[in-house]
């Protein structure tokens, strides 16, 4: 191929790449890449700041995902019905707000990981495919490989978020709180987006029945456990499920859904 042309056909590859798939891939980088350089602010302070650009990049993956789902805004009720039940937008939401608080990595991982995968997933489907459109035996095997990891963890980070959530960070802000280290507002967004979680994601029902059934086989019915307090585990254990259970919620889950 003419040296003149090497230019022009990068620059061909480069431009149909500029579409909204691109831009939600950027997203996803800048997610991953900035989540590891914030990895190293204990020893660099100065990377502190790449928390917030983390999450930064959370808002545009997820924003172009909202876009690509529902379009630009329609003002009548069925629109931001379905729109303020998504779960893309739960989570673009809830990224909004801990981009605005104090930085705890832990309430960035689920969105790391997330967006690990999907960055990987981008380059062996698209970009690779692209740039190299012939590739030798050993760059087959790599992608192979790379699809491989891809369909064997997915499925079990996905798994490992679900129980992150319900047993990892609303204990954790909880905590956090008793030490003055998170605000009161944190606990009662978190908790509102575990309730829309819980309706869609049967993953987040079983790891809730799991901590229920763990916590109902330590303490009720052991003698080192006080009677009260079962009782009062008891009460919230039920106050949780109601609300939890709440028709309304499931009911919107339902007409989004169809």
């Amino acid at each position: 191929m003419p040296e003149q042309q090497q230019p022009q056909q990068s620059a061909s590859k480069f431009s149909s790449l500029m579409n909204a798939q691109f831009v939600w891939f950027l997203g996803h980088l800048t997610t991953v890449l900035c989540a590891i350089l914030y990895t190293l602010s204990p020893l660099f302070q100065s990377l502190t700041s790449f928390y917030r650009k983390a999450f930064m990049g959370v808002l545009l993956s997820y924003g172009i995902v909202l876009y690509k789902l529902y379009g630009t805004p329609k003002f009548n009720k069925m629109y931001w019905m379905k729109l303020t039940n998504d779960e893309n937008l739960q989570y673009m939401l809830l990224a909004l707000v801990w981009m605005t608080s104090p930085p705890i990595f832990i309430l960035l991982l689920p969105y790391t990981i997330f967006s690990f995968f999907h960055s990987l997933e981008y380059a062996v489907n698209v970009l690779f495919p692209l740039y190299v459109p012939n590739p030798s035996e050993s760059q087959k095997d790599l992608v192979a490989k790379a699809k491989s990891f891809i369909s064997t963890y997915q499925p079990i980070t996905i798994q490992f978020i679900a129980k992150l959530e319900v047993a990892g960070i609303f204990p954790l802000l909880l905590i956090l709180i008793i030490f003055r280290r998170a605000s009161f507002i944190q606990p009662f967004i978190f908790a509102q987006f575990l309730r829309f979680r819980y309706v869609s994601s049967p993953l987040v029902q079983r790891e809730f029945t799991s901590l229920r059934l763990s916590f109902d086989s330590k303490l009720l019915g052991n003698d080192k456990v006080p009677a009260f307090a079962q009782n009062v585990y008891v009460k919230i254990r039920d106050f949780l499920i109601k609300i939890g259970s709440d028709p309304n919620l499931a009911a919107q889950q339902q007409q989004k859904n169809n």
